[in-house]
């Protein structure tokens, strides 16, 4: 995210760029919940591979194609915008152990439970990072109504 230029940030502050971008992350887990029969049998299981790259490709797409919003007064658009700051501004220091490895721990426990098909185990263990994103969109959110000067 930090070597995004100011017009992809722009772009990425459309609400509908950060609301699919959050309603896709669930969709990480889905090709590990089938990599145990890819690699059992690569030729007849090629949702693995195809779902990952999906994902990933829509990830670095997503703060692209969608145009500029008319305005930014709105809970997503600021907190892209207070990332943007944050970013900008050499923050993720301050909080980073909160943000990012934590809800990352989560994340690699939930990839084994995804492997391992373990439903709700997944289920809980996906919800937390997901739920940190959030937090820390809200923590964006406030950064940005102090800092939007600077923008």
């Amino acid at each position: 995210m930090a070597i995004m230029e100011n017009k992809t940030w722009e772009k990425h502050a459309n609400p509908w760029s950060g609301w699919t971008r959050m309603i896709t992350y669930p969709l990480l887990y889905f090709p590990f919940w089938f990599l145990s029969d890819f690699l059992n049998e690569p030729s007849a299981n090629w949702f693995m591979p195809v779902g990952l790259l999906f994902v990933i490709i829509w990830f670095i797409i997503n703060p692209r194609i969608f145009p500029k919003p008319k305005n930014y007064d709105n809970w997503m658009s600021k907190g892209v915008l207070g990332e943007k700051l944050w970013t900008a501004n050499k923050r993720y220091k301050d909080i980073n152990i909160i943000f990012t490895i934590i809800p990352a721990l989560f994340f690699i426990i939930a990839i084994y439970t995804t492997y391992m098909n373990l439903f709700w185990e997944t289920m809980f263990f996906a919800s937390i990072p997901f739920l940190f994103k959030l937090w820390f969109l809200d923590r964006m959110v406030f950064y940005y109504g102090a800092n939007k000067e600077n923008l």
